[in-house]
């Protein structure tokens, strides 16, 4: 049965784990008083640091992509950065 079912959710759930993954990867690197925030103020955030967004889409990310432009519109809320 190749055919994706209705209710089938594995690429949202893959790309979730993914995010973890990277997430756990940068726990790793964090130095003394800094903190690490999931999904808070974008999808991973170091405190002090920086921010980095995780994305898998199908399509080639270019300067036009909605997701380009839902980030840096994140970005320049005058309250997400984290201290």
């Amino acid at each position: 049965m190749s055919d994706k079912l209705k209710n089938d959710a594995t690429p949202s759930v893959l790309g979730i784990i993914y995010q973890f993954y990277v997430a756990l990867e940068y726990c790793f690197q964090l130095t003394s008083g800094q903190k690490l925030y999931v999904e808070k103020y974008g999808d991973i955030t170091i405190s002090k640091s920086n921010q980095t967004e995780v994305k898998k889409n199908k399509e080639v990310l270019t300067d036009m992509h909605d997701n380009i432009w839902k980030t840096l519109s994140n970005w320049f809320q005058k309250d997400f950065y984290p201290s």
